[in-house]
């Protein structure tokens, strides 16, 4: 059925997908005349096309409007399947026009436009059913002075204008006849040719083939009877702000999978929690896709096609269907990467955040994604471009619009750093945000459901423990994303939603933990949960006199890091519950290290033994060369396919068995369910194929045959998987316990995904850091209606998502949650680095090569912090730890090395250095509420062994918060193998 859908003036673009039966249209079948009419004064034919009609009392397939009936030889048919053959995957203009009025006898009456603004793509098929996704470009536009009416304009969204589809050849007749449109069908036409390498899909040559299959698709779009009439809001009433919605976007952004959700605030109406909801990312590729929990952090360059941008400009529309954004994100991000041929270069991450700390231009240009781009069916890969370009600098610094007009620093080359891929990814989150909020399926379902959406404010959640440092260029790039997505958009300056990022994860948790409790358990009863989770501790700020508080720590094992958080909570007076942090720490040791050791150690040995049993004879031999380090003369596609092998095989084997071993119920510690290679790959037969080339290329080269992964049983015992979890994680748990014991802490929760392990349970159980019965698992723990990503049993199905719900609580915490307040100003980012030393190659810092010891970087005086290196020679990293324990975990932040210094054979080693803080401007860093420059250090002083003084300059010192400089095994397919 034919329903109406609302959108709202330039709200970007807009989708609507839909499936149908092919038993709908299987009787689609329509006969085409080509009529000779003389020729084109190049000498070319010229024909007129007639669209046929089988007469229902003779049989005769003559034209409706002469009554003639052509030769039978000169009629050609066109069926459904040609179409779908045909139109495949292809973006298409679709006649979707005003409409002017509705006649007696139900005959309407249209303008004549707009012409460029509905496009429809027949997607994938699937057994009986084809998907259509429509894209509709919101944006309003003048009517040129020549007439051409090709946008809705300000008077039909002033009107409210209604838009049908329309099928007639009488009404669309002058669209057909629109040049762009007749040289874009002639385009799809030689490309869907070239790709099956037929000269036609018909037994003969038509010269109006495209046409007639065009106008056989016009009526399989009306027979199913599905397509939707537009209904256009009035986009000037959003002037008035009671005639808008502000909507916050809360993100957690984390180093594996990364998470978002979004909250509206409706004008004079109390918090309805029905208006939360997860964000969800559209799928570009295949629209028709949409995905609302949890997504890899993993960014991909590829444009965003919507048809041929060059014929379409053409129709008078200069930026058509326009997506500025340069990358895309998650499970499109990740689908795209595993599509790569291999060649390519540099294309995407599987983390920006894991390399926010590196500044430094990339040696190679960025470049698209081959899949998402092609040029008359050719598969291409451009170097990375676009308008936005001219808005960065190299660097990915937004320019200011003094520097934009000036030309000084503008990006002439993609050569972006891999932290600039934080602002870019972070620019494709808010137009996917932006497109949520205003779209037609996501406002049928809110209140105010026919008023604009604007976003007023984003809040970031970031670890406990990490460097301050590292939380400034955060925050840069992420308003450097805000400012480059609004510049690009045209929006309002004063329109730029708020940022903050003053809540870190395993506090979020917390949050959640305690609303729960109090408003869901005790009915908004906080003396009664004080009194039956918490104990009397004394206050110091009023004399040690003894009152109620809880004091509740957080465990959070993301993929990146496992964070701890300890504070307590008391209530002064009042319902007002006001939070103290008590410690904080980050140690980045996480569930993709875990993933990574099952691979090497759990994976790998039943890979190796079916290696052994197709021949290979050296099979440790075969998987160092494979996956271990680089070697002389690999080609740069060898490491691509390396990579490829390792996300599209390895990788899922080992989620497949950890899966398996997370869906154990009992003690069992027999063997997992086996499973073979091809059961857990997915349906992707050609992706596959490619990814698992790289293995099947080696096993040949090593003399094997017949060896096929797809075919390998997996058979792992729960020891073997218990054993790899204790070996990653079993040192971070037991510091971390410690710590929570030493505080004397009264609950603790434990979240992320890892916290489902049975392992990760039981160590933190062995180590009591509170009672047993005290330890509350955020997996499956039941919460209420407030709970955006809870199952239908009311329950946390994924501990990913506590970390965006606790900070969209914290964000209402203070006066619009009822029977809840939480003093949340009181919470804010801080510095964990206690002693600076030189990091062994294990990363160890050793109690000898402590530089600074017991240091208080955010201390309110301001006076001189530095050390003195006595020896460097060479390459130094230099890590902290905030305990005075030598075997705390420490944690990387700088890289001291030789910079370009002509002069350097004249330096006579070793260098005495000496290193400095920054200097800090307290009353800035109050007004701003910026303390970012407390580990802001910089080489103050160089002294070489004969006494001779350097410029600082002659060293670098660069922030490097990851171990690896190369990357992570994730982006570079390594692995260390024993």
């Amino acid at each position: 059925m034919n329903r109406t859908i609302t959108l709202i003036p330039d709200s970007g673009l807009q989708f609507w997908s839909f499936a149908f039966s092919t038993e709908q249209i299987k009787n689609i079948r329509c006969w085409f005349w080509e009529e000779r009419d003389g020729e084109y004064e190049d000498g070319r034919p010229r024909y007129i096309l007639h669209a046929l009609q089988e007469d229902q009392e003779t049989g005769v397939i003559k034209d409706p409007l002469t009554g003639r009936a052509p030769p039978e030889d000169q009629i050609y048919d066109v069926t459904w399947k040609s179409v779908i053959q045909f139109l495949k995957n292809q973006w298409l203009p679709l006649p979707f026009f005003a409409l002017l009025s509705s006649e007696q006898g139900g005959s309407k009456v249209f303008r004549k436009g707009p012409g460029n603004w509905v496009r429809g793509r027949f997607a994938e098929m699937e057994k009986d059913q084809i998907h259509l996704d429509l894209v509709f470009d919101t944006t309003l536009e003048e009517l040129s002075g020549d007439g051409l009416y090709n946008a809705p304009t300000f008077e039909d969204s002033q009107r409210q204008d209604h838009f049908k589809f329309v099928s007639s050849l009488g009404d669309i007749a002058w669209f057909l006849n629109e040049a762009w449109v007749g040289d874009w069908l002639l385009k799809v036409q030689q490309e869907a040719q070239e790709k099956s390498e037929q000269k036609s899909f018909t037994d003969r040559s038509y010269y109006c083939w495209h046409y007639a299959v065009y106008q056989t698709l016009l009526q399989i779009l009306q027979e199913i009877q599905q397509m939707p009439t537009i209904h256009l809001l009035d986009g000037g009433a959003a002037k008035n702000l009671q005639n808008i919605v502000e909507v916050d976007l809360v993100l957690d952004l984390g180093n594996s999978r990364s998470c978002g959700i979004l909250i509206e605030d409706h004008l004079g109406q109390d918090l309805n929690f029905s208006s939360s909801y997860p964000l969800a990312l559209r799928d570009l590729t295949r629209p028709y896709l949409e995905y609302d929990q949890p997504f890899p952090s993993a960014i991909e360059f590829a444009k965003a096609n919507f048809g041929n941008d060059l014929l379409s400009r053409r129709s008078g529309r200069a930026k058509a269907f326009f997506w500025p954004s340069p990358v895309r994100v998650g499970f499109e991000a990740a689908h795209l990467a595993g599509m790569r041929i291999g060649n390519e270069g540099l294309t995407g991450l599987t983390s920006p955040k894991r390399y926010i700390w590196d500044g430094r231009l990339s040696l190679q240009s960025w470049r698209y994604n081959s899949r998402s781009i092609s040029d008359g069916g050719r598969i291409i890969d451009p170097p990375v471009n676009g308008p936005f370009m001219a808005m960065i600098s190299p660097e990915g610094r937004v320019l200011s619009d003094e520097e934009r007009l000036s030309g000084e620093n503008i990006a002439t080359q993609p050569n972006f750093s891999r932290s600039s891929l934080f602002t870019f990814m972070f620019v494709e989150i808010l137009m996917q945000a932006r497109l949520q909020m205003n779209s037609p399926q996501n406002r049928e379902q809110r209140q105010d459901k026919t008023l604009r959406r604007r976003l007023r404010s984003i809040v970031l959640t970031m670890p406990p423990g990490m460097p301050v440092a590292e939380q400034k260029i955060l925050q840069t790039r992420t308003k450097a994303a805000i400012d480059l997505c609004w510049k690009m958009l045209g929006l309002p300056w004063d329109t730029r939603p708020q940022l903050q990022c003053r809540l870190d994860e395993a506090t979020a948790t917390q949050i959640v933990w305690l609303y729960n409790e109090i408003t869901e358990r005790l009915g908004g009863n906080v003396d009664e949960f004080m009194r039956l989770h918490g104990r009397l501790r004394p206050d110091p700020e009023i004399n040690d006199q003894m009152l109620p508080s809880i004091r509740v720590a957080s465990i959070d094992i993301g993929g990146g890091t496992t964070d701890l958080m300890i504070s307590s909570y008391h209530v002064p007076s009042g319902e007002t519950i006001c939070p103290k942090q008590e410690f904080r720490e980050s140690f980045k040791v996480a569930g993709d290290d875990i993933l990574e050791h099952v691979i090497t150690n759990v994976v790998l040995p039943p890979l190796a033994e079916a290696l052994e049993k197709a021949g290979v004879q050296d099979t440790q031999v075969l998987l160092s060369r494979m996956i271990g380090q680089d070697w002389g003369g690999q080609s740069e596609q060898e490491r691509h396919l390396r990579r490829l092998f390792v996300s599209n095989i390895l990788e899922p084997i080992a989620i497949a068995v950890l899966k398996e071993y997370e869906s154990l119920t009992d003690r069992s510690i027999e063997g997992l369910n086996p499973f073979y290679v091809r059961d857990i790959l997915g349906k992707d037969k050609e992706n596959i194929a490619r990814s698992a080339s790289y293995i099947h290329r080696q096993v040949e080269l090593a003399g094997a045959k017949n060896f096929d992964i797809t075919d390998v049983k997996i058979a792992v015992k729960v020891q073997h998987v218990e054993a790899s979890i204790s070996h990653v994680m079993g040192e971070v748990i037991s510091n971390l316990c410690e710590a929570i014991w030493a505080y004397d802490c009264d609950v603790l929760l434990v979240s992320g995904r890892p916290s489902r392990f049975r392992r990760i349970v039981d160590m933190i159980k062995a180590a009591m850091p509170v009672p047993p019965h005290r330890i509350v698992g955020m997996y499956h723990y039941r919460v209420g209606a407030y709970y955006a990503f809870r199952d239908e049993r009311n329950r946390i199905s994924d501990p990913k998502t506590t970390v965006v719900v606790g900070a969209s609580l914290c964000l209402q915490a203070e006066g619009k949650l009822q029977n809840f307040v939480l003093r949340t100003r009181d919470l804010k980012m801080y510095s964990t680095a206690r002693f600076l030393g030189r990091l062994e190659k294990n990363g160890q810092l050793r109690n000898k090569n402590v530089w600074l010891s017991n240091i208080d970087l955010e201390g309110n005086n301001n006076e001189e912090v530095g050390f003195t290196i006595q020896d460097f020679e060479n390459t130094t990293r230099i890590g902290f730890r905030q305990l005075g324990i030598e075997r705390w975990p420490a944690s990387p932040l700088y890289t001291l090395e030789f910079g370009n210094f002509p002069g350097f054979n004249r330096v006579a080693l070793p260098l005495t250095v000496k290193i400095v803080r920054q200097d800090i401007d307290l009353d800035k860093e109050q007004a701003q509420n910026d303390y970012s420059g407390r580990e802001q250090f910089k080489v103050a002083e160089v002294i070489d062994h004969n006494g001779e003084q350097y410029p600082p300059r002659i060293l670098s010192l660069r922030l490097q918060t990851m171990q690896n400089v190369e990357g992570y095994w994730r982006d570079t397919g390594r692995f260390t193998l024993a």
